[in-house]
């Protein structure tokens, strides 16, 4: 079994937002404070690279530079936006592009330093700063551009399928909009030695009102799109001698091909290489696309992206996240490369650093293991973490546990994709599943490929709990035993019925099975 390669995306807002063994993070710069320095670039770009990442992608936001731009001054863009919205508050990564720092080039030259190689990812629509009106109260200086603020016209402007806020988004349909981003694109490509560009469909799922377009219309928009990006990575590359490999951050679920002009057979034609899917914003296992990718793209590049969450769930108002394990990510790789998956793509893991926001933990991401992931024949000897949880993605996908509610009789039915590790199962496992509320009076049935499961809240922990974040007390969680002979290779199917009266419905917010 070959080694695989390992993507890692670097988003410049950890910057503004998390603190590490070698920055501490300011909550919010004044203007003119400059926080960042190449130092400390360079060593976020060392951290990930000594852990074994092949790929370094620095994350590109779709609306405002956060490095030095003559497409869209900086300066001109403070000018503009204090004018209009007043306040003094900007990022500290913009703060440094601002004197002359430059973060797209101090990361690139320290990735190429390393051996590695460096991509960019550039959000084609992001929603940050996008998804209300626009007051001073609610503006950021760092997300909200004088093109998008002065033209309400190009946007959406009405609910979308899968985005209620849709109507806040810019309309690909307008090709104003498409040349803006490809000017955004073109400059970002003259300037930087980069090996691969990658264009990110996930910040935010929506780039047309479904109303006034049609399937065919989508994608010839967004084919075209690309195919003009490839046009401009050739004229570098005839100047340069260096190919520069195209790609696309694209759905897990096949329902959001249409929504957003993805025809991957088009798309290949286009000049896409490579293709990286994922959820949205969480963890997931969901293998199905992967094949449907290979077979349309005739086989080309596919990564499945993890990132440093299986689910996010709501707290006293708060928004916390139950962080990904390491047990989890490795059989989540395992189970992709059975499908043919050539590697893994990491996102958003600096917020492991966030850590536990109610006790306020210091956590670390799971460096230790990122090149395990690489090493398939070494995961395959791997207990396995089998999950399904409430994710935020917003694509129309079924049955999702973020919205499901459990009452008398309801019936919550999902699939376990499984790749049995090499030397088989040598113990029983356990199925769990957690909730925000208090289940010790409430009676579930579970099955798993029809076989009802026996409650067993006695049951130890199957691994060490290194991320205690948002895990469920012991009140708001039911463990069944799984016998290891239930589990078979492929496809199983767990049902989860709510056996007991109760007057308020019960929701869950994770499931799992660990076995090993």
């Amino acid at each position: 079994m070959n080694r695989k390669n390992l993507m890692y995306i670097s988003d410049p807002s950890q910057f503004c937002c998390v603190s590490t063994p070698y920055y501490e993070c300011p909550k919010e710069s004044a203007r003119g404070e400059i926080t960042l320095t190449d130092e400390v670039l360079e060593k976020a770009v060392d951290e990930v690279m000594d852990a074994g990442v092949d790929i370094f992608v620095n994350e590109i936001y779709g609306m405002v530079p956060w490095y030095p731009s003559r497409v869209y001054s900086l300066q001109e863009h403070f000018d503009w936006f204090y004018n209009q919205y007043g306040g003094t508050q900007v990022c500290g990564v913009m703060n440094f592009a601002a004197a002359g720092g430059d973060l797209v080039r101090v990361q690139g030259e320290q990735v190429h330093r390393r051996g590695g190689k460096y991509y960019l990812s550039y959000r084609i629509n992001d929603h940050h700063g996008m998804c209300r009106d626009l007051t001073p109260r609610n503006v950021h200086p760092r997300l909200v551009s004088k093109f998008y603020a002065e033209h309400p016209e190009y946007r959406i402007n009405a609910p979308q399928p899968n985005y209620p806020w849709a109507k806040y988004h810019l309309d690909f349909r307008f090709r104003e909009v498409i040349d803006y981003k490809l000017r955004i694109l073109a400059e970002l490509i003259e300037n930087y030695d980069i090996d691969g560009l990658m264009v990110d469909f996930l910040r935010t799922s929506v780039l047309f009102n479904q109303e006034l377009t049609t399937l065919e219309e989508r994608e010839t928009v967004i084919t075209d799109f690309f195919r003009e990006i490839r046009g401009m990575l050739k004229e570098k590359e005839a100047k340069t001698g260096k190919h520069c490999r195209l790609g696309a951050k694209i759905p897990m679920d096949v329902e959001g091909f249409a929504l957003l002009g993805i025809n991957i057979r088009k798309l290949t034609d286009a000049g896409v290489e490579f293709f990286s899917v994922f959820d949205y914003f969480c963890t997931r296992q969901k293998y199905d696309v992967i094949d449907l990718v290979k077979a349309e793209s005739g086989g080309k590049q596919v990564f499945l992206e993890m990132s440093q969450a299986t689910t996010w769930r709501k707290c006293n108002g708060m928004r916390l996240m139950r962080l990904s394990t390491s047990e989890q990510l490795a059989t989540t790789a395992y189970a992709a490369y059975g499908h043919g998956a050539d590697g893994i793509t990491l996102f958003n893991f600096p917020w492991y650093r966030a850590g536990n926001e109610v006790a306020f933990e210091k956590l670390e991401p799971p460096f230790g293991m990122f090149n395990t992931l690489k090493n398939e024949s070494l995961l395959g000897t791997l207990p396995q973490y089998y999950f399904e949880a409430a994710t935020e993605n917003m694509i129309p996908h079924g049955n999702d546990l973020q919205g499901f509610s459990f009452v008398n009789g309801s019936d919550y039915r999902f699939d376990v994709d499984v790749r049995k590790p090499s030397g088989g199962y040598t113990e029983d496992g356990v199925f769990c599943l957690e909730s925000v509320q208090n289940l010790e009076n409430v009676k579930f049935e579970v099955r798993l490929n029809g076989e009802a499961l026996r409650e067993n809240n006695d049951l130890e922990e199957l691994y060490p709990i290194v991320y205690r974040s948002n895990l469920a007390q012991r009140e708001q969680r039911k463990r069944y035993a799984v016998p290891m002979g239930l589990l078979k290779e492929g496809k199983n199917t767990v049902s989860v019925r709510c056996l007991t009266e109760q007057e308020e419905a019960i929701h869950l917010f994770f499931m799992g099975i660990l076995i090993r």
